[in-house]
């Protein structure tokens, strides 16, 4: 469906879209970065940020996102952060200069969060008496939580109202369990070695398996074009698993 039909719904293209990487030790779903390309545009940018007139700051936010958020934008919409939130989220990327590059992002639990949160409340407090401690709790527990090194509470910057805040531990939650699909690596054959920590690898099929002598089986993935920097042809990688 195209991303400008009226139908178009783009959480359920996001998800319906994905295809399974044919890596047989670690094979995951995963969004092409053509498919991604196809669905993230200016258009459906403003629309799932609620900007009907966009201005000179929106243009910019949109050229940032296409040029190099796509990922962060399909993850933060598919993880429920949409609309005017979406919007503030994104702007928060391209100030503080986190883009795709960044991902993916460390992963922690809630209580992880909140055991850093404890930590950074208690060393406030400790420089105050008791009763002032008591009288400044809400703006101390604010403080302990921008304080906590997680990259998008980082991002995000000082909060002063938790009410404003974007990424609560629910919304980190759900944005680092959206993340997979939208890790394929971009390979190069002018490279010598990748690093594909907590990437999934964008291949689509075998094109060849056979025993090899003492070196095991040698078996032959063909890489996604879309996925190669800096090729004019088709690539293929070898994977050895020693028998």
């Amino acid at each position: 469906m195209d991303a400008n039909d009226e139908d178009f719904d783009l959480a359920d293209e996001l998800e319906d879209r994905q295809e399974m990487s044919s890596f047989d030790q670690t094979p995951r779903m995963f969004l092409r970065k053509k498919v991604l390309d196809e669905l993230i545009v200016e258009t459906v940018i403003f629309s799932k940020m609620d900007i009907e007139q966009p201005c000179e700051d929106d243009k910019c936010l949109a050229e940032f996102i296409l040029k190099d958020a796509r990922r962060l934008f399909a993850i933060a919409y598919s993880a429920g952060i949409q609309s005017q939130v979406l919007h503030k989220a994104m702007r928060c990327f391209k100030n503080s200069r986190f883009n795709d590059t960044k991902l993916p992002i460390t992963a922690m639990t809630k209580k992880a969060i909140k055991r850093e949160q404890d930590h950074y409340y208690n060393r406030f407090a400790s420089q105050m008496s008791a009763q002032e401690a008591e009288e400044n709790k809400a703006r101390l527990w604010t403080e302990a939580y921008n304080s906590v090194n997680h990259a998008l509470i980082v991002s995000e910057g000082s909060v002063k109202e938790e009410s404003q805040r974007i990424w609560n531990t629910k919304r980190i939650t759900d944005f680092q369990g959206k993340q997979e699909p939208y890790l394929a690596a971009m390979l190069s054959d002018k490279e010598a070695s990748h690093d594909l920590f907590g990437k999934t690898l964008p291949f689509v099929g075998e094109t060849f398996s056979k025993s090899e002598g003492s070196n095991g089986v040698i078996t032959r993935y063909t890489v996604l074009e879309d996925h190669m920097k800096a090729t004019e042809k088709p690539v293929s990688l070898l994977k050895f698993s020693m028998s």
